[in-house]
């Protein structure tokens, strides 16, 4: 997972081991490339990732694709169900900042994404 502006890539998710699945949503964490401190931006941010749930359900976007993600204090959201189009998540996350994950594909777990 890799968030990017014009510039290059700014933020990714620095381990998979903390991405939190529960249901069928998905919280991953993000930090900055070059500090490792916690991603904090405000903006759109061309965002790339894969998920492959089981043989036949795989979403998977490069930076390159140009697919958007709004973040407000470095958390973003999308839903699979309506991709193209991200919608900000709400201030607040309790355990740091993170890209959220909705409708994710049934049995999804971390080892997925």
């Amino acid at each position: 997972m890799v968030v990017a502006s014009a510039g290059g890539v700014a933020g990714q998710c620095p381990s998979y081991s903390d991405i939190r699945v529960s249901e069928n949503n998905a919280a991953i964490p993000l930090s900055y490339s070059k500090s490792g401190a916690s991603f904090a931006e405000t903006g759109r941010f061309y965002t790339g990732f894969e998920i492959t749930a089981d043989a036949v359900s795989r979403v998977k976007f490069t930076v390159k694709d140009g697919f958007l993600v709004e973040f407000k204090s470095g958390n973003g959201v999308f839903d699979l169900n309506n991709l193209p189009e991200p919608d900000p998540l709400p201030e607040g996350a309790a355990w740091g900042h993170y890209l959220t994950v909705l409708n994710l594909p049934d049995n999804t777990t971390i080892r997925n994404i």
